[in-house]
């Protein structure tokens, strides 16, 4: 069950959402499933992500619901549980973006 939102986003905040996000320097994903059912997957997985603001690195289980219609595909939610800690687990291949100059960052 996804709990109701709580609250709703007025227009300034709707914008200020669009804005370029900071990109991850790097990121590695574990524990991933897919489950598909008809035109609808579901995508879960679990990362630990940096960037290069921050010494402390973003871990938490995400899940994201997309759906097709007609072969397009569109996402219709996503969800990011934040963990703390350090959680044991498999090692797995690092993900790392090319360096892009500030003017070309924007959202993922």
């Amino acid at each position: 069950m996804i709990p109701y939102p709580a609250d709703i986003q007025d227009r300034d905040a709707a914008l200020r959402g669009l804005r370029p996000a900071r990109q991850w320097e790097a990121v590695e994903m574990t524990d991933q499933t897919l489950q598909q059912e008809d035109d609808t997957v579901l995508l879960s997985y679990s990362i630990v992500a940096w960037r290069d603001c921050c010494s402390t690195p973003l871990r938490a289980r995400c899940a994201s619901t997309y759906l097709s219609d007609d072969g397009t595909w569109y996402r219709l939610s996503h969800e990011r549980d934040v963990r703390d800690g350090d959680e044991a687990g498999e090692q797995v291949r690092m993900l790392r973006r090319k360096p892009r100059p500030a003017s070309q960052l924007g959202a993922a």
